[in-house]
């Protein structure tokens, strides 16, 4: 009731007359708290206007224009204006425009076809909101992105996946481990370190020798050693013309260790 009554006292005030003025203002700070009341008060008269400020230079106002518009349910039309969009996307404004989506209560739309998005902050912001929502069905396309050069996104995706497939999250890590960018491998093994466990040892086993990034290899070791403190029964997992290079390895991490 008292929502009602403030945005009727808005309207008797003929407060949308004054707003308009300050959406015109040469000084910023005017225009952003403008969008505010505009969207606060629910001023469905003002989406135009706010869309107009989308185009503008100044990224706060643009960035507040985006959660104004969502505010006043038109979180479709943000969307695709962010699809098809070069302009950055952060991570600040990513997790805002989720938490404004959230509370509009679009837990039903399908966010499938930002993960299609050529705009890299866009992507994650998909992402985000797939993982939010728990959107099952982007499953496949969320593993591909465990694989993509901005490793943000690869990140991004390490989260949704876990969201999406959390008994599959490992060995779906492992697959994409194998064909990710170096600069990707790391982080997607940190990844699923925390759950590393005795199953883990037969595809650590393989990756240990198969790898050829040494500083993967030696952080393939290290959980392996989480499992089986005794450096000698890691050896005997493998044959004898394994056995020298996995104990060069294990060298390299004992000196590291005493130094």
């Amino acid at each position: 009731d008292l929502k009602i009554k403030t945005h009727e006292l808005y309207s008797a005030l003929n407060l949308k007359d004054f707003m308009r003025t300050n959406l015109s203002s040469w000084r910023s700070k005017k225009v952003i708290w403008a969008i505010k009341m505009m969207s606060s008060f629910n001023d469905t008269h003002s989406i135009s206007l706010l869309k107009q400020k989308l185009g503008t230079g100044n990224d706060y106002i643009r960035f507040e224009a985006i959660i104004g518009l969502i505010k006043l349910n038109e979180v479709d039309f943000v969307l695709d204006y962010l699809c098809n969009s070069s302009r950055p996307v952060n991570e600040y404004i990513s997790n805002k425009i989720v938490s404004a989506v959230k509370l509009q209560g679009y837990a039903t739309k399908d966010y499938g076809f930002l993960l299609d998005s050529k705009n890299e902050g866009v992507l994650i912001l998909g992402l985000n909101l797939v993982n939010e929502f728990t959107q099952e069905k982007h499953l496949e396309r969320v593993k591909q992105l465990l694989v993509h050069p901005n490793v943000k996104v690869s990140y991004a995706a390490t989260r949704t996946l876990m969201t999406l497939d959390y008994i599959g999250f490992e060995k779906h890590i492992v697959e994409a481990i194998r064909d990710a960018p170096e600069r990707n491998k790391l982080e997607l093994l940190n990844a699923i370190k925390p759950y590393f466990t005795e199953d883990s040892l037969l595809w650590a086993k393989e990756l240990l020798v198969t790898e050829r990034n040494r500083d993967i290899r030696i952080t393939i070791l290290r959980m392996m050693y989480s499992v089986l403190s005794k450096p000698e029964i890691i050896l005997n997992l493998y044959d004898d013309s394994q056995k020298s290079d996995v104990q060069e390895l294990m060298d390299s991490i004992t000196k590291t260790t005493m130094k």
